[in-house]
């Protein structure tokens, strides 16, 4: 916690208490998932209102895949929403959630650290994703192709939204009507929806 002024670390310290008790986990698992949030977001008080969602999703996923998940699991995740740059607390929460009930659906065909390594081959493609496509859709694709699942979102956003289709790509995109008669993709201000 350096780099914290007093009263941050007080603020971390009382609040990791709280979960601690709250959810029955290890005051020290609490205080570590507390500080590593606090790395991605933008400010102590907007990691503070992320954690009582990262300590039921610690909790959820200590259970799923054993002791010490959850902690590993969170970081993942809060690393995959900064990448994303998802670190309003409110939509993090939103894509936290999402992202357990895809988790309790999948099972171990979808873990934390191939959801982040995913997340990053995505690049600019899972930015544009919209939330819910990146907390919903984003998880189903990654249970069944894993960490390629990124490189697809990516290789769909720089053929269809950035245009780094081949000349032949791009003829084949208009005769399907994928493209107007000037290129541009048809709907491009609805790509990365569902």
């Amino acid at each position: 916690m350096s780099g914290l002024n007093p009263a941050e670390r007080g603020k971390i310290e009382n609040q990791g208490s709280s979960l601690a008790g709250k959810y029955r986990l290890s005051k020290a698992d609490v205080m570590d998932m507390l500080t590593e949030t606090g790395l991605s977001m933008p400010s102590v008080q907007a990691a503070i209102g992320v954690s009582d969602a990262n300590a039921r999703a610690q909790l959820i996923l200590d259970t799923m895949f054993g002791d010490g998940a959850g902690k590993s699991g969170v970081r993942s995740f809060a690393k995959s929403m900064d990448l994303l740059e998802r670190l309003d607390p409110k939509q993090y929460t939103k894509m936290l959630d999402n992202y357990i009930r895809a988790q309790q659906v999948l099972g171990k065909d979808l873990d934390p650290g191939t959801f982040y390594t995913a997340t990053k081959n995505a690049r600019s493609g899972g930015k544009v994703g919209s939330d819910d496509f990146m907390s919903t859709v984003f998880p189903m694709m990654i249970s069944e192709y894993g960490e390629s699942a990124g490189t697809a979102v990516r290789a769909v956003f720089e053929q269809f939204v950035v245009g780094r289709a081949s000349k032949a790509a791009l003829k084949k995109q208009r005769a399907m009507g994928l493209r107007d008669k000037n290129g541009a993709l048809i709907g491009q201000q609805q790509a990365g929806e569902n």
